[in-house]
């Protein structure tokens, strides 16, 4: 392995060692251990808080993507629906209804319903 591969933050092995004894030096072998704990966990508890921003931009996106995709969708059915109510006869040109295609026909709910989902 060469020394290259193993620096950390752009510190390298002998440079960490350095920090390392210099820190012994000064904080004390009594100490050094807590403070190395305290300084791992802030490390962790920094890495977890932007891993979570992180996945909340990411969300976002997402959810703005999703809503673009469902705009598009209601405007695609909106012009479909359109396309077909120009290509239906006016009313007076229509032939007799079949009573067993009158319970296929969209009711005025349904209608309705379609409506308010192009609304939005």
């Amino acid at each position: 392995m060469v020394a290259e591969d193993m620096d950390f933050f752009g510190i390298g092995p002998l440079e960490l060692l350095l920090i390392m004894v210099i820190a012994l030096l000064v904080i004390g072998p009594e100490t050094l251990p807590a403070m190395a704990q305290k300084l791992g966990k802030t490390v962790s508890d920094i890495k977890r808080s932007l891993n979570d921003a992180s996945k909340a931009v990411t969300d976002e996106i997402r959810s703005n993507e999703i809503t673009k995709e469902l705009k598009d969708v209601r405007q695609k059915v909106s012009s479909d629906l359109i396309g077909i109510r120009q290509a239906q006869p006016p009313a007076e040109n229509k032939p007799a209804r079949d009573t067993k295609a009158d319970s296929a026909s969209p009711t005025p709910d349904a209608e309705k319903t379609t409506q308010r989902f192009l609304q939005h």
